[in-house]
């Protein structure tokens, strides 16, 4: 006879199939997003599992968004892509315009929710020697074609004319998510820009200032306004020198001092360092043409050009004794191109020397015989 077996009193009740936990996941986290689970879970007194679980009903996830809605973001947004023009109505509507357009901004970005950074800042500067041809029609004209230039089409942009500085500049503010939702690339914008900024520049006929000489000093700090004080004071002074010692008299009027950094244990000099303030900097991070191999090669023409000018005086004054001092003065200056063992040794100009110090002597023997008669 078959016998019901007694139920086992207390314990869990059963679980009906519903409640069962019978499936499985695994779930593989980066560093940081397994600390933050970690912290999260800590703070609500929770395990990981248990605070993963209530996240399934509590949690809202933003939907990414369906064909239909990205077409009326572009139909909406296509409204503003040009918005350099209608920001000019700004001052007319109202601050709720401005207001308005950021927001246009904000909801074209909206398509690509990953970039952290979708809106790209670029400011265009001019001359002030252009200042005059310059027209806000130029200037958008300009904008336009150096964004084409840079694959920057099918998105929101702004161009804004600023007349806060003596030179003529606009900034854009462009959307880095098109029209499409896409990323607009800036890989080797500084490079790209550099390059077709001096392509802009020819073709519209606008002044191109040779090396450093339109950066705006007053806005420099740092390490980059000591290195533009020491490109300064060296345009000032290499012309001045005719030997290093000349170049480290004038530096030192304006604070600047330099050092040679030799070519292992060799004699040969590889490069020169300028320091002003405690800040260091190698001669060709200053500036291409203040490499030591540039500011000798200079330093060794005033040399040259300076004897050519003493040798003429002394023979236009038919060895005047004061001429031939004059050579003798500066001959000594210039001695240390003509050892051969000195980092500073020029062939050229230690030829040149001895030259003229054959002709020197010839000169105040012919002085003593005058003297003698």
């Amino acid at each position: 006879m078959l016998q019901n077996k007694p139920s086992k009193k207390g314990g869990r009740p059963a679980k009906s199939l519903a409640e069962k936990r019978k499936y499985r996941l695994s779930l593989k986290l980066n560093t940081n997003e397994y600390l933050q689970l970690k912290s999260k879970s800590k703070i609500a007194g929770k395990n990981r599992c248990d605070f993963l679980r209530e996240l399934i009903y509590s949690s809202e996830i933003k939907q990414r968004f369906t064909t239909e809605q990205n077409e009326i973001f572009r139909q909406i947004t296509g409204m503003a892509n040009n918005l350099n023009q209608l920001v000019r109505l700004a001052h007319i509507q109202g601050v709720w315009y401005v207001e308005s357009t950021a927001k246009s901004f904000e909801l074209q970005a909206s398509m690509n929710p990953n970039i952290k950074k979708p809106v790209w800042h670029i400011s265009l500067n001019f001359p002030e020697k252009d200042k005059d041809k310059l027209t806000n029609e130029q200037m958008t004209q300009i904008a336009e074609t150096y964004m084409k230039r840079m694959n920057i089409k099918s998105t929101q942009y702004l161009i804004v004319r600023h007349h806060d500085r003596k030179h003529p500049h606009i900034h854009l503010c462009i959307n880095r998510i098109n029209n499409d939702g896409k990323l607009i690339s800036d890989k080797n914008e500084k490079y790209r820009s550099a390059k077709i900024c001096r392509e802009i520049t020819e073709k519209y006929g606008l002044y191109i200032a040779p090396g450093k000489e339109n950066v705006n000093r007053e806005r420099l700090i740092g390490y980059d306004k000591t290195k533009y004080e020491i490109y300064d004071a060296l345009k000032q002074a290499i012309p001045k020198s005719k030997t290093w010692k000349d170049l480290e008299k004038q530096l030192k009027k304006d604070g600047t001092t330099f050092q040679f950094k030799m070519n292992g244990k060799t004699d040969k000099i590889q490069e020169i360092i300028f320091e002003k303030d405690g800040i260091k900097i190698n001669g060709s991070k200053v500036d291409r043409e203040c490499s030591f191999s540039k500011i000798d090669s200079e330093i060794k023409d005033n040399a040259f050009r300076a004897l050519q000018q003493v040798e003429q005086q002394a023979q236009q004054a038919n060895s005047a004794i004061n001429a031939v001092e004059a050579l003798s003065s500066l001959i000594a200056q210039l001695n240390i191109f003509t050892a051969p063992n000195s980092p500073h040794y020029d062939a050229t100009l230690a030829e040149y020397i001895q030259a003229l110090k054959a002709r020197k002597w010839a000169a105040k023997n012919k002085i003593r015989i005058h003297r003698v008669r």
